[in-house]
């Protein structure tokens, strides 16, 4: 089986699905750079998405619980986009394991086996969400691409270090069927 590795922080981000915390305004000047060579409807579009100063300060590296308490708040924000991508796209979705490390097995609506699987890593700067809050960016890439995606739910930070979330999502490749 043919398998590729497909993260969101390596795509296109999907500016529509960003929901503004409680009381947070738009900004008055982008985040990012936007070139003056997009349209006048793209710069409009692109100025909506909020910065970092937007969120509350991480907590400190030692602060187990405030950070069990941010990555909580965070998926609470995220879930309702997921679960509206999955009625929106209507894919099946199946909790499983591979090599030991916790999957959503992702196969969109009309899905045939090709012997293809998309690896997606979710994005969260390896400490916030999981596979399931991500359910907005790996089921439109399901979608997109017509293959099955194995969306791994690594663990994040501070318990999943580097090396363990690595070892976690090359268990995932080498138990995918060859």
């Amino acid at each position: 089986m043919k398998a590729v590795a497909f993260g969101l922080a390596g795509i296109v981000c999907l500016f529509a699905l960003v929901k503004l915390p409680h009381g947070a305004q738009l900004p008055s000047k982008p985040f990012v750079f936007i070139p003056d060579t997009v349209s006048a409807e793209a710069r409009a579009y692109l100025m909506t998405p909020p910065g970092p100063e937007g969120r509350p300060a991480a907590p400190p590296p030692d602060d187990l619980h405030a950070w069990k308490k941010a990555w909580q708040d965070r998926e609470a924000e995220r879930l309702p986009l997921a679960e509206a991508a999955v009625r929106r796209y209507g894919p099946t979705v199946t909790e499983r394991k591979l090599g030991g490390v916790p999957v959503l097995d992702i196969k969109p609506k009309g899905w045939r086996q090709s012997g293809k699987v998309l690896v997606y890593t979710h994005g969260g700067a390896y400490t916030y969400f999981s596979a399931r809050s991500s359910l907005m960016g790996s089921v439109v890439a399901a979608d997109a691409t017509g293959l099955r995606v194995i969306s791994v739910d690594y663990t994040v930070a501070p318990a999943g270090k580097w090396e363990r979330v690595t070892d976690e999502v090359l268990a995932v490749f080498a138990a995918l069927p060859k």
